[in-house]
């Protein structure tokens, strides 16, 4: 006979206390009553595996006698009071067996330590003790489409990972891991370190991965699910409610599931289950199904895009022409010391609201340097400083504090430096002087030539790469507004505190590959094919068509062009669009010879110092280093790397004593022809916005039209964007 099976399915039921079991209350009397009597099964089998009490043979042993009392259910008579409970339940609502024995399959995996190399081996597990339980209990509800074996599937593995993320420090007392081994792997983790209690932001890395996936299929299943199936779902639904609840309470406390798992208060549960069922009561239009999206270009718009339509439940493929990923935002190790060198120095600012969630959601905004307000130090020749600084001021006294106080200003100077401010609010769409220059707007705004070559020049050139002579007054003026019309913190500036792959990078492709998204490095797209006016597929080096439902093109614009059709207007458009120079000169001195974070340099060819020394302080240099920056490079981006090194020594023993008896150790330069879109008024009109001729086409790209200027924020806003017009 079976073990643990005397009582009746209702009062295990009742027991159980579980949140399945809380569900029931949506349904009607006689789906109550069979739902509660397969809840029953679900839970003594479960109960089998998990006693501690019980020896290993003994388990499947009882696990062996119930799937002969399961096979008794269907072709003859059983023989424990809560299998003759099932057996009417299992034929009744025409609930195929291989879903009750998946399910005792499921749980004897459990009567072993389990060890999981890789998500799929570990989905196989989900699929049988949390998807076979939605799977049978969906015939109990009642279903129209077949779309719903689907939603239960989904719903399932949506379920149990947040089980699985919850209750990572009770499996290990237990003496199980389910986190995969892969997952551990990418985040630089073990089972070793997991085992000895080693919690660090590797482990919490690891443990989003989890809650990551969870969110996918979460969003899966509620694309699976038919308009017309939702009311018999709605105790499916109440289940999803519940334990979203907890996902989301799990990402609020930054995935430390160690110290917070997320269980919810008896109050809180019964609040979400009225939620639930009164908002199933509503109507609810039909989602967009989940779909083979193709992100081309894995710099940072697309992997912005990439994570979003991971995480909403579309099957994701990111296809990349270099063998890395970031684009123009990427690190890389540099040969002659080893150190982690940017391929171009990369500043954020806290106004970057879209980025700052971005890195939020990938888990690496821990990596940034975020200062408590601005200050920004401006070198004049022979050391001089004057710093643009206003730190713990509230709004609006941060800006006022700030430029009364930035010393390269005279007095009617600083007065007149509101005038800029006041303008960008009071033409907030950019339209008036949306065809004049930068310079031509200060102008207007009665600023002086000192005033733009100290303070508004040296702002134009980082914000836009583009001189203050030749720069949209329109693009410089939404920064304005943006960096210094708003919260006292959106003026800070942030910087990443490790190379830029690890910061916007790494992270999000772990993301894209734990919600089963796929990263092609080192395969170009060659070809949209177009069929019945739309975008059929993409051919792709060494991989033939890749078929899909909807492409987002993250693509700088020439390689866009050669993707189109012969004569389309979209390459049509952006033909006239050009690029914009920096040049990044790295310098490794025998001491350290900048006191300061990062500077400006008035009055040099040179425009902005770091010290990545002070700045990289997670992967620090080997030896004392900065990194020199000239924006806009048009002048000096075809000059010989010597020539340019020798320049920014100068300049280095120019501004910084410490400088003049440093001698040069190594030295790297680096050349971006193309870093940026032209910040110029020309440009505007050639920016295309996300949507094209094409329905299931979208670009992405800090170079389309995002009212901003070719920046990080830029191109994250462009990503998300894209994603969300994918549906």
């Amino acid at each position: 006979m079976v073990m643990g099976a005397s009582e009746s399915g209702e009062a295990i039921t009742r027991r159980s206390g579980s949140n399945l079991a809380l569900s029931f209350v949506s349904l009607d009397a006689q789906r109550r009553s069979a739902m509660s009597v397969f809840y029953a099964f679900c839970r003594v089998v479960d109960d089998i595996a998990d006693d501690a009490g019980l020896p290993k043979a003994e388990k499947l042993r009882r696990l062996g006698e119930w799937r002969r009392q399961i096979e008794l259910c269907y072709t003859g008579v059983p023989e424990s009071p809560l299998a003759k409970e099932l057996a009417p339940v299992l034929r009744r609502h025409l609930i195929p067996p291989e879903y009750p024995l998946e399910i005792i399959a499921g749980v004897s995996m459990d009567v072993e330590p389990p060890r999981y190399e890789t998500w799929e081996q570990l989905r196989q597990y989900c699929y049988r003790v949390a998807s076979c339980v939605g799977l049978a209990s969906i015939e109990i509800f009642g279903y129209r489409h077949t779309s719903a074996r689907q939603f239960a599937e989904l719903l399932g593995l949506a379920l149990q990972t947040t089980n699985i993320l919850r209750d990572v420090r009770q499996d290990l007392a237990n003496g199980r891991i389910y986190l995969p081994e892969e997952d551990l792997r990418r985040a630089g983790y073990s089972r070793a370190e997991l085992e000895r209690g080693i919690i660090d932001e590797r482990a919490l890395h690891a443990f989003r991965l989890m809650g990551e996936r969870s969110e996918h299929f979460y969003a899966a299943a509620a694309r699976a699910l038919h308009p017309e199936d939702r009311p018999a779902m709605r105790a499916a639904q109440v289940m999803r409610g519940v334990y979203y609840d907890v996902l989301r309470r799990i990402r609020a406390r930054g995935f430390d599931v160690w110290r917070h798992d997320g269980r919810l208060p008896g109050w809180r549960k019964a609040w979400l289950v009225c939620g639930a069922i009164l908002g199933e009561r509503r109507r609810h239009a039909a989602p967009r199904a989940s779909a083979r999206v193709a992100v081309l270009g894995a710099g940072v718009a697309g992997l912005a895009a990439a994570v979003d339509l991971a995480r909403a439940g579309h099957r994701v493929t990111l296809v990349e022409a270099l063998g890395w990923a970031g684009g123009r935002a990427h690190s890389f190790r540099h040969a002659g010391t080893g150190d982690i060198v940017d391929n171009g120095q990369h500043v954020l600012m806290g106004c970057y609201r879209q980025t700052l969630e971005f890195l939020d959601t990938i888990g690496s905004r821990g990596f940034l340097r975020e200062p408590g307000g601005l200050d920004v130090p401006f070198l004049s020749e022979g050391g001089g400083v004057a710093r643009l600084r206003a730190r713990r001021w509230p709004c609006p006294l941060h800006v006022a504090r700030a430029l009364f106080g930035f010393a390269a200003l005279g007095t009617r100077e600083r007065l007149r430096a509101a005038e800029p401010l006041v303008a960008a609010v009071a033409d907030r769409s950019g339209q008036r002087w949306r065809a004049s220059t930068a310079a031509e707007w200060l102008q207007a705004c009665g600023q002086s030539d000192n005033a733009v070559r100290s303070l508004w020049g040296p702002f134009c050139a980082a914000a836009l790469n583009e001189p203050v002579g030749s720069a949209s007054a329109a693009l410089f003026g939404e920064v304005v507004r943006r960096a210094l019309v708003g919260r006292a913190s959106d003026a800070r500036v942030l910087f990443s505190r490790v190379g830029l792959s690890r910061l916007l990078v790494d992270r999000a492709i772990d993301i894209i590959a734990a919600c089963g998204g796929e990263v092609r490095l080192g395969r170009a797209a060659r070809r949209l094919v177009i069929r019945e006016g739309r975008v059929a597929g993409v051919e792709v080096d060494g991989a033939g068509e890749l078929v899909t439902d909807a492409v987002v093109s993250a693509l700088p614009w020439g390689a866009l062009r050669a993707l189109l059709p012969s004569g389309s207007d979209l390459g049509r458009r952006v033909e006239p669009l050009r690029g914009a120079p920096i040049v990044g000169i790295h310098l490794w001195f025998d001491r350290e010879v900048c006191p300061e974070p990062f500077a400006g340099l008035l009055d040099s060819p040179i425009h902005w110092i770091f010290n990545r020394n002070a700045v990289c302080d997670l992967e620090k240099p080997s030896g004392p280093s900065v990194t020199l920056v000239i924006s806009g490079a048009y002048d000096h981006v075809g000059a010989p790397s010597d020539d340019l090194v020798r320049m920014a020594v100068e300049e280095c023993r120019r501004f910084l004593p410490a400088a003049r008896e440093a001698s040069v150790l190594h030295e790297f330069v680096y050349k971006a022809r193309d870093a940026t879109l032209q910040a110029r008024p020309e440009m505007l009109p050639h920016r295309p916005g996300p949507e094209t001729a094409w329905p299931n086409l979208f670009l992405a790209g800090d170079w389309t039209d995002t009212g901003l200027p070719s920046t990080i924020e830029g191109a994250v806003v462009s990503g998300r964007r894209a994603a969300a017009l994918v549906g």
